[in-house]
């Protein structure tokens, strides 16, 4: 598909862009199926000419990565593993503990008083 849009001269793709993208932002909420197609369609072309477009683009080709890589493995590439969310976990109760800042019964006793 971007060999296709690489075709289009300049002079074409950035009206064409100017005008895709407030259709677009109007069909987002009344049609979403054609409204982002058309919204990344529009930003492809204006990504020529503007930088914030550029910018979008790259981050919506990252997101796409991610997803077809979760997707494939069933595992988000940059997630943390879960051991790791355990042993902070652990580690937050037990130095709240120490530091006296959490107690299970003192919490059944504020409920209990007041």
């Amino acid at each position: 598909m971007s060999t296709f849009l690489g075709r289009i001269p300049n002079t074409l793709a950035l009206p064409l862009g100017f005008v895709l993208l407030p259709v677009a932002v109007v069909l987002l909420p009344l049609a979403p199926e054609i409204g982002v197609p058309l919204s990344l369609l529009a930003t492809r072309f204006l990504g020529r000419k503007f930088e914030w477009a550029r910018r979008f683009n790259s981050w919506i080709d990252v997101k796409w990565a991610n997803l077809r890589t979760r997707l494939k493995t069933g595992r988000k590439p940059d997630h943390p593993k879960l051991w790791r969310w355990t042993v902070g976990t652990l580690f937050i109760l037990v130095a709240w503990q120490g530091l006296g800042l959490y107690s299970p019964s003192g919490l059944l006793d504020s409920l209990i008083t007041t």
